[in-house]
């Protein structure tokens, strides 16, 4: 391993695609902006790399969502709206997971040595206990808050001492193009209420 290879700050982004999307429709109803639901989470993210040190180098991306069951039969359209989103994730290398669990995921990526720094997108308290646990076990990482747009979280801050806030401009600024082509035989096209 050479110097630069020790200098280097393995960061992953560890996303709660619930807690994030809320806050883009915060964005969009405070701001007046249109929409901001067609969010680049990939872009968005990596633009706050530099934030983070000098040698900050993007190692991974975890998006956690669960499918919302409860629209399938009062608005199906929804459902069809958040798959084709998470394809358009999926295909700019964010690894989506679906029913997932990002407190485990992070306990898991630390004990595989998996980063220097997390980074989780969440302003919701359940990551807490996690977040005590993997400070207590791994005190040498760093672990640290962006928080979406309007969703602070004192007990959070507190417990990461590392904190930054996503701000609504990002969100405007970070949309994914429309439409996004995948592949000459997958074309996603924004869906008309987002």
């Amino acid at each position: 391993m050479n110097d630069m290879e020790c200098l280097l700050n393995r960061t992953t982004f560890l996303v709660d695609g619930f807690s994030l999307y809320h806050s883009a429709r915060e964005v969009a109803h405070d701001s007046g902006a249109v929409s901001t639901r067609w969010l680049d989470v990939y872009s968005l993210l990596l633009s706050y790399l530099p934030d983070l040190g000098r040698y900050a180098q993007l190692h991974e991306m975890y998006y956690f969502s669960a499918h919302a069951m409860h629209l399938k039969v009062k608005n199906p359209g929804a459902m069809a709206d958040y798959r084709d989103y998470v394809t358009c994730l999926r295909a700019s290398t964010i690894q989506v997971e679906t029913g997932g669990d990002l407190s485990a995921r992070l306990l898991t990526l630390l004990q595989e040595d998996e980063f220097d720094t997390a980074v989780i997108v969440s302003g919701e308290t359940d990551i807490a206990h996690a977040l005590r646990t993997a400070k207590q076990l791994y005190p040498h990482k760093e672990i640290c808050f962006a928080f979406p747009y309007g969703q602070q979280n004192r007990e959070l801050e507190d417990l990461a001492g590392k904190s930054f806030f996503i701000r609504e401009k990002r969100y405007i600024k970070y949309q994914l193009p429309n439409p996004v082509v995948i592949s000459p035989d997958c074309i996603i096209h924004k869906p008309g209420n987002w």
